[in-house]
């Protein structure tokens, strides 16, 4: 049972030692035996039993462990009270330049003490930038760990850089060392009461180097997405769901005999779910823990700190916030077998506020509706032992303004289960319309809302089968079998080839029709240029972006578009067209039923050549981060999308720029110099 976890703690200031002020209840690094302040026990050096570090004797690529301890574990540093400090190895530039561009993809530590949160980290830059971290969801104590970053780093060479985790412990001496001497100012760096410094600067007794170790390689591990692959069977004539199985192999599952060990057998799909999807988000693409996540808008009325949760600790506990994306495997200790996603890896809480009568609102994205729309989404209350968790559901055809929603759910809330629940709403009385959908917390003095699965749909009635399996990134052959119509090779949806191929490079679902091609359902700009010429296009899963040179007359321009084979577009050739807004092309595909329409951005290139041949930006595309080069002579960045919306703006400071947050597309990055000159970039996020 989750039980909250009330905290309070009491602060006395009782003097000052080389400018620090130190609490009561905060202590200061020591050897044991010696102490900065006589009358405080402070962070002590225990010795242990130590273990040497063995390197990773998996590892099939070229990559190496850069360190500056000496392999052995002698020591452990803590003060037998709870405390939260930081550790850390640093190399200046010239010490990375020979792994320029590599990326860190482990780092080995040795933790000596079970209750205590490790939180990898990485930092970059002279006052230490925090640029990463990635909570340790299991540790064996006394010994190396080795852990895998769950999204590699990539080194840049013009800055320095750290290597390290924080420790939030309970007592002992969590953070092991090697017996000595410091590599000054290198692998002795410790963070503690809001500082940096050397580990013997803070206590001239702890002259040792922490156990922290990085592999760094130019290889990076394999990358898997979860594939959802669903197939309606409700044209196979002949098949039989009482009596027939269907089954998926491919080069995936080394092409298995249907029907036998290795191949999948896809599981028949419940009738609800079997829906035209016109919206759906489970935040599983978000930052774990994020409490902003845009399009997604929320609001914290009441901004009063957070219970805890006594079976669980995460980043953010006890925080004021309105709703976070929770990932329970990232959870100490991992909790995503007591407290699993509805669908997929996370969902999103809400923490009642220590402040009773709670108000927190979160804002879906415009949705356009189609009609017969249904809204749906699954809920649960971590636990009734205060009472359920309440909500409200609302819906605005006015904008994301709070004031503009009108409820959808009938009476003052609703209660959700302790248990997920799918609840259920009519939008046909908005069909056609542009909406905003709310839900809004409203709990009395409650714990913990969860919630996943938040999708709009029109139902239909088809015969499913699914399955979800992990498949590594790449291009993948795989085709559908059923004993209805032959056993093994001969059951196939189709003899011989083709076989169906998709190209993985994010989590997916792929909707396919027994017995059709895939081309027969897709509607798909495969190619778009102008008659007149342009400098450059890209084709998103939802629109088109085209870059013309500057002065180029965008009101009189002629496309020329490919789509999908078989299917058709509101678009006959040669026809002359205005581009000074964005045009927008319906695209339907050889079914007659799906469609996919394409809004046409048209941006004319004005760029600084001079300045671009020095400032560099990479990867180009980009995920999580991009790094500069050669940035000194500017000072701003500002980041737009594709519709000239600023989502980032910032003074440049630092070549480590995260975009973690942002959404996939296209974005311009544009910097600005102390001069007025700016540099533009057109980027890419996948």
């Amino acid at each position: 049972m989750s039980i909250r976890t009330k905290t309070a703690v009491t602060t006395l200031f009782i003097g000052l030692f080389f400018g620090f002020v130190v609490p009561a209840t905060c202590n200061v690094l020591q050897q044991p035996g010696y102490s900065m302040f006589d009358d405080i026990p402070g962070l002590t050096a225990a010795k242990t039993t130590g273990l040497p570090f063995v390197k990773d004797r998996n590892s099939n690529d070229d990559g190496q462990w850069i360190h500056w301890d000496d392999g052995e574990n002698a020591n452990s540093v803590g003060n037998n009270t709870a405390v939260k400090f930081s550790v850390a190895a640093r190399w200046n530039p010239e010490d990375i330049e020979d792994y320029n561009g590599l990326y860190v993809t482990k780092i080995s530590f040795f933790p000596n003490y079970e209750d205590c949160v490790y939180t990898l980290k990485i930092w970059i830059g002279t006052y230490a930038q925090e640029v990463y971290s990635q909570v340790v969801t299991h540790v064996d104590i006394a010994q190396w760990n080795t852990v895998a970053l769950s999204t590699p780093f990539q080194i840049v060479d013009t800055t320095k850089l750290w290597i390290g985790y924080s420790v939030d412990t309970k007592g002992g001496y969590p953070a092991g060392c090697d017996g000595g001497p410091a590599v000054s100012g290198k692998g002795n760096m410790v963070y503690f009461k809001n500082e940096w410094n050397e580990l013997s600067s803070v206590n001239s007794n702890l002259d040792y180097n922490w156990n922290i170790q990085a592999y760094v390689t130019a290889t990076l591990p394999p990358t898997y997405s979860n594939v959802t692959f669903n197939v309606n069977m409700v044209l196979a004539d002949g098949f039989d769901p009482e009596t027939h199985s269907v089954f998926l192999t491919g080069d995936f599952t080394e092409w298995a005999v249907p029907g036998t060990e290795g191949s999948i057998t896809l599981e028949k799909v419940e009738e609800d779910r079997a829906a035209n999807v016109i919206f759906r988000e489970s935040w599983d693409e978000y930052p774990d823990f994020a409490t902003l996540f845009p399009p997604w808008i929320t609001h914290l009325v009441n901004d009063d700190a957070t219970w805890s949760v006594s079976e669980f600790d995460f980043p953010g506990e006890e925080e004021p916030f309105a709703f976070m994306v929770f990932n329970p495997s990232m959870a100490v200790p991992d909790v995503s077998g007591t407290q699993p996603a509805f669908d997929g890896d996370k969902y999103l809480i809400a923490v009642q506020s220590k402040t009773e009568d709670d108000n927190k609102w979160l804002i879906s994205p415009s949705i356009s509706l189609i009609d017969s729309c249904l809204l749906r989404f699954a809920a649960k209350s971590i636990t009734d032992s205060y009472g359920l968790e309440r909500i409200r559901v609302l819906i605005s055809t006015e904008g994301a303004d709070t004031t503009k929603f009108v409820p959808i759910s009938e009476g003052d809330y609703i209660e959700v289960p302790a248990e997920w629940t799918k609840f259920t709403f009519d939008l046909s009385d908005y069909d056609g319309q542009q909406v905003n959908i709310a839900i809004q917390y409203v709990s009395h003095d409650a714990l913990m809302l969860m919630l996943d699965n938040f999708m709009v749909y029109k139902p239909i009635h088809e015969l499913l089968y699914t399955t979800s399996l992990e498949v590594e990134n790449g291009i993948h052959q795989y085709k559908y079998f059923s004993d209805a119509f032959g056993q093994g090779w001969s059951g196939g949806e189709w003899d011989g080839d083709p076989n169906r191929e998709i190209n993985v490079e994010n989590d997916m679902v792929v909707n396919d029709q027994w017995g059709f091609p895939a081309t027969y359902f897709e509607a798909n700009i495969l190619s778009f240029e102008f008659e007149e010429g342009q400098d450059e296009v890209f084709i998103a899963q939802d629109h088109v972006v085209v870059w013309l040179p500057e002065g180029a007359n965008i009101t009189a321009l002629t496309p020329v578009i490919s789509i999908t084979e078989g299917a058709t577009i509101n678009y006959v050739y040669p026809t002359t067209m205005d581009f000074s807004v964005p045009v927008e092309f319906t695209v339907t595909a050889q079914d007659g039923v799906t469609t996919k329409t394409y809004p046409i951005y048209v941006w004319t290139t004005d760029v600084n050549t001079q300045n671009l041949v020095n400032i560099k930006v990479f990867p180009n595309p980009f995920s999580d981060a991009i790094h500069l080069t050669h940035y000194e002579n500017f000072n701003r960045l500002v980041i737009s999308n594709i519709m000239g919306q600023v989502v980032f703006d910032i003074p440049l400071s630092t070549p480590y720029i995260s975009t973690a947050n942002f959404a996939k597309g296209v974005y311009i990055a544009t910097f600005y110099s102390r001069n007025g000159e700016k540099a533009v970039f057109k980027m890419v996020k996948h």
